[in-house]
């Protein structure tokens, strides 16, 4: 017993020494520098470096107010993986010190891959792998996982060790002593959500569709139910502890209720066992799986090439040989046994198999469901449990090929262990060098989270502390799953450099679920500025915001905040401006008080006044013109229960059509939002208007010429341009 014992502590030594190995040898420039590298400089990537590093140097809790100044919201929305930050916290490091926030960000997901893994190794010699079989493979399952991807931009979710970890502990927990793992994996659980809410999702689909099968192979075939209340135990708890706190810590009433996407980033055949890395993938797509669903990166979990030879094979002998039951009770160890069908299960969960089945109404009457779109990061429990099988599968043929006349094949058996080594090393060796194109094509991570931006301003002899929010241009807010305004701004970029040196809050915001009456106040920053400005009240003081201008083109109400300036710094790349809370809400007064006195505006009805539903691909308008330019605009509801807005369509005649997003508009005032649509007629031709992709409430809709003010009458309200003014 102690020389097993021996034999497997070597194993599991060797496994994470070889790991850590690999890792110096794929990572060592970035191991020797781990907070010298942004692994994504844009996008959600900086995004999710920034909110922890914000969060972990200029404040305390999980209240960040590091965005949707002055709101802010609870971290989770922002991605900054709360318990990761709070242990920041603990080591109150300065702004000088922010790239070793990056290094610690940056060696957690590396090192994840050596902690996977050592889990899968355990997982294998539990399926009564021999240890030097396992080495390799277990080393192998790590490093193609599909969460590698994660590292270059969705730093919660690259913890590739959390699917085999609570694999491991349900093998324990049905192994023995099930109430004390089931606490343990309640506990895993609950400590994971509040780094990603995903990881919840992933242990309660893969924890819910074992109990699933537990009970169907009970009624099927008798089978014995293994710990049914530690397991439903282990279930629940997590999910009430997670909800219930949410419940009291988070004071958002109004968040989105129906996310896009829960439908339309899902796995398919062709993410799971198709390659989804270059080269292989332009070979396999373009030659051999072209009828099939186009792969969407968010579903990404190739098994690799060996795993689904072995499923083909696997699969081709039931048939031959008619052993029907294989399908659903395969003679396997248990470990893995188990675990085998109820990972297929959560495969068709995230390709959204119910869905298709008639059951859409899970995703739409759930909100737990409805708020986790990304269905197809699912896949990712079928990944670990189908590669370990396939090693089953190896193994078993390697065994029987060894052990065949008299012994003549073990040279072939040896052969094919060699050949499925080395194609799955192929594999994993593209996986990893597709991603580290990404990870280190920005080595500046320590002058951009350091204090470079604070110190410039100071040897300008700007004090940082005049100002208390920035207010990049172009204004870029995102996450409200309604209007979506200038995605991937460079102004947002630079803005969170400038936020993080010098401490200064981000008056926009690239969150997640943000609330509607938070998106509509921030919005009317960058709206007309006859348009209420209520956000200006809720500011905590009077001093003067900082505007960044960056490349890109900006709308009318950007340009009126600009113009109202005063420039104080100018680079190449941007221009910093000081905005007196004063000067603006006079002007503000101003804009007004010109609309209220234009003489030369004319009356005109509304074209259509009452609220009516319009559906998608009813028309909206259908006239005739003469030559000119108009303006289309009218007020659409923002409806928390539906999905995106729907898209704006309008053609001239029947061959020139043209479209934009109607989330693009800033203009939002009590749940409304003011749709204007510049456009040219010619006369003769039928100029139509209406939606695509859904529909929505409207009211208010106008026709004008765009060089002529006007004015309307609804009720006891005068509009001036579609825009609802209150006389002084």
């Amino acid at each position: 017993m102690k020389r097993q014992q021996l034999i497997h502590f070597s194993g599991f030594l060797a496994v994470v020494l070889l790991s850590v190995g690999i890792c110096f040898r794929f990572y060592g420039d970035i191991l020797h520098n781990p907070g010298g590298y942004l692994f994504g400089a844009e996008g959600d990537g900086l995004k999710n470096y920034f909110t922890v590093a914000f969060q972990a140097v200029h404040s305390n809790g999980w209240d960040f107010k590091g965005m949707l100044y002055p709101f802010g919201d609870h971290l989770l929305f922002a991605d900054g993986q709360p318990l990761l930050t709070s242990c920041l916290q603990w080591f109150n490091p300065t702004v000088e010190q922010g790239y070793v926030v990056i290094a610690a960000m940056n060696l957690l997901m590396i090192g994840s891959l050596v902690a996977c893994a050592a889990l899968v190794y355990l997982i294998l010699k539990r399926c009564l792998i021999s240890t030097w079989f396992a080495i390799p493979f277990a080393i192998l399952i790590a490093f193609l996982s599909p969460q590698i991807a994660r590292f270059a931009g969705h730093y919660a979710l690259s913890y590739t060790f959390f699917i085999p970890l609570i694999w491991y502990l349900l093998i324990r927990l049905e192994a023995g002593t099930p109430w004390v793992w089931a606490v343990v994996f309640a506990v895993v659980v609950m400590i994971f959500s509040f780094i990603q809410p995903y990881y919840l999702l992933m242990a309660s689909a893969f924890l819910g569709a074992v109990i699933l099968w537990d009970g169907i192979s009970f009624l099927i075939r008798k089978r014995k139910l293994i710990a049914p209340l530690p397991k439903i135990i282990a279930l629940v708890v997590p999910f009430v502890g997670f909800t219930i706190y949410m419940h009291f810590a988070d004071i958002v009433a109004d968040r989105p209720a129906a996310p896009y996407g829960l439908f339309g980033y899902v796995a398919s055949f062709q993410s799971v066992f198709v390659p989804v890395m270059e080269p292989f993938r332009s070979l396999f797509t373009s030659y051999f799986f072209r009828l099939f669903v186009p792969a969407h990166w968010e579903g990404y979990a190739y098994v690799g090439f060996v795993p689904a030879i072995c499923g083909a094979s696997a699969l081709g002998v039931i048939l031959l040989k008619k052993r029907w039951k294989d399908i659903l009770f395969p003679v396997l160890p248990r470990a893995v046994q188990s675990f085998l069908v109820p990972a297929c299960i959560v495969l068709l969960f995230s390709m959204a198999v119910f869905h298709y089945l008639g059951l859409s109404w899970l995703g739409t009457n759930i909100s737990a469901i409805g708020q986790f779109r990304s269905l197809g990061r699912m896949a990712w429990v079928f990944y670990y449990v189908f590669s370990v099988w396939s090693v089953v599968y190896l193994y078993r043929g390697f065994r029987v090929l060894r052990s065949r006349s008299n012994g003549n094949l073990r040279y072939h058996a040896v052969l094919m262990v060699f050949l499925a080594l080395g194609w799955w090393s192929l594999d994993a060796i593209v996986n990893i060098k597709a991603v580290k194109k990404q990870m280190i094509s920005n080595p500046n991570g320590k002058e951009i989270f350091g204090s470079n931006f604070r110190d410039l301003l100071n040897a300008q002899g700007i004090n940082s502390n005049d100002f208390q929010a920035i207010i990049p241009l172009p204004f870029e807010l995102v996450g409200s799953e309604k209007l979506e305004l200038n995605p991937g701004s460079k102004a947002t970029t630079i803005a969170m450099q400038a936020a993080f040196s010098t401490g200064i809050p981000l008056m926009n915001g690239v969150m997640s679920r943000t609330s509607l009456g938070v998106t509509e106040q921030l919005a009317q920053v960058v709206s007309n500025p006859l348009f209420p400005h209520k956000v200006l009240e809720q500011l905590p003081d009077n001093r003067d915001l900082l505007v960044l201008v960056a490349e890109g083109t900006l709308s009318d109400g950007e340009r009126f905040l600009v113009d109202n300036s005063k420039l104080i710094y100018s680079t190449s790349s941007y221009r910093l401006l000081s905005l007196s809370l004063e000067n603006f809400n006079q002007a503000l007064v101003k804009a007004k008080a010109i609309a209220v006195k234009d003489s030369l505006a004319i009356e005109k009805p509304f074209f259509q006044a009452s609220e009516i539903m319009v559906h998608a691909d009813e028309l909206l308008m259908d006239e005739k013109l003469a030559t000119g330019d108009y303006v289309f605009s009218f007020w659409l509801k923002i409806d928390p229960q539906t999905t995106s807005l729907p898209i704006l369509e309008w053609t001239e005649g029947e061959t020139d059509i043209y479209s934009k997003r109607c989330g693009s508009s800033a203009e939002m005032s009590d749940g409304w939002l003011l749709i204007s649509q510049p456009f040219k007629a010619v006369a003769g031709r039928v100029q139509q208007f209406r939606f695509r992709q859904g529909g929505e409430m409207v009211c208010r809709v106008i026709l004008r010429p765009a060089d002529q003010n006007v004015w309307s009458i609804d009720g006891y309200k005068r509009y001036f341009n579609n825009i609802a003014l209150n006389e002084p």
